[in-house]
């Protein structure tokens, strides 16, 4: 239990990764299994996870996501797609498209509890992620994600540029027990 813990605590986010170093194969499969073990309401697993390593396509999927971005409610969001040079993914040489099925009761929670397993199972093979969220149904098809299901977020996964040290403030009123 301690090493999860220690995971947890000591799990950050990169916004570099070593464009031209894909993981491996094995530690890509360990990731999406680690994904696929998560609970869910009445076992449904609703999720899709679609990897792509195809440069061109990660490339496009930027681009696309920045063209949503810009239309964003979000002054900040729009601010920062409407960057030319921003790589939303920071160079990541691999993505995951983490859907849900439409139909699924629970699919937040569940999809949630199965990006939540993935973070903790890449960090152990010194992978790091960053999340990303903007995805138009639209392109579901281009991205091989099966018509019945919902983009919700995407996960960039590679070996970071530089380690990461900051350690941020948490939150020191976040909890009450009731005996």
């Amino acid at each position: 239990m301690n090493n999860v813990i220690e995971v947890i605590k000591s799990r950050r986010t990169t916004k570099a990764f070593r464009r031209d170093e894909q993981i491996k194969d094995e530690e890509l499969e360990l990731i999406l299994e680690a994904g696929n073990w998560a609970p869910t309401g009445h076992n449904t697993q609703p999720w899709f996870f679609t990897a792509i390593q195809n440069r061109e396509l990660i490339d496009k999927l930027n681009m696309l996501a920045k063209e949503a971005g810009k239309a964003s409610k979000d002054e900040i969001t729009q601010k920062m797609c409407s960057n030319e040079m921003l790589d939303l993914f920071y160079g990541a040489p691999t993505i995951v498209i983490v859907s849900y099925e439409k139909a699924d009761l629970t699919p937040i929670e569940d999809v949630s509890a199965a990006t939540q397993n993935m973070h903790i199972a890449r960090y152990w093979n010194g992978i790091v992620r960053m999340f990303f969220s903007q995805m138009d149904n639209d392109q579901r098809e281009e991205f091989g994600i099966p018509e019945n299901y919902v983009p919700h977020i995407v996960l960039a996964f590679g070996y970071p540029k530089i380690k990461v040290m900051n350690i941020p403030q948490r939150n020191k009123n976040y909890r009450k027990i009731i005996k």
